[in-house]
């Protein structure tokens, strides 16, 4: 279809708007607020483990080195290792048609959060 001439269309008079210029506040503000909602980070099972991940600086680089066993005596930290990654086809991450591929780093998994982040953090 053409695109109509701008002074054959009859816009509403700003006078009519119930939305655009009001302030709304959002649906679950005061539920966010009081700490009411129960996020995915929110969520805690027995027994479950915590994983963090620090990929490689550059994009399909390889792990140089990592001192596994420096932060495998981290307090709280279950397992670490290393993920050697798996490049993306031609080894050019097109990820709109080929997909992103996997990339190396470390992984970390601990009994909490913050001792999974804390690790991370020490092993760069």
């Amino acid at each position: 279809m053409p695109v109509p001439a701008f002074a054959s269309l009859k816009l509403k008079d700003p006078k009519d708007y119930k939305i655009i210029g009001k302030t709304i506040a959002g649906a679950e503000t005061r539920e966010i607020l009081t700490g009411k909602p129960i996020f995915g980070i929110d969520v805690t099972l027995p027994g479950m483990l915590y994983a963090t991940f620090e990929k490689t600086p550059v994009l399909g680089g390889k792990v140089v080195s990592a001192n596994l066993d420096a932060v495998k005596a981290l307090k709280g930290v279950k397992h670490a290792f290393i993920v050697e990654g798996i490049p993306s086809p031609n080894n050019y991450p097109n990820y709109l048609f080929e997909g992103p591929g996997f990339e190396a780093g470390v992984a970390i998994v601990a009994d909490s959060w913050w001792a999974a982040q804390s690790a991370r953090r020490n092993s760069r």
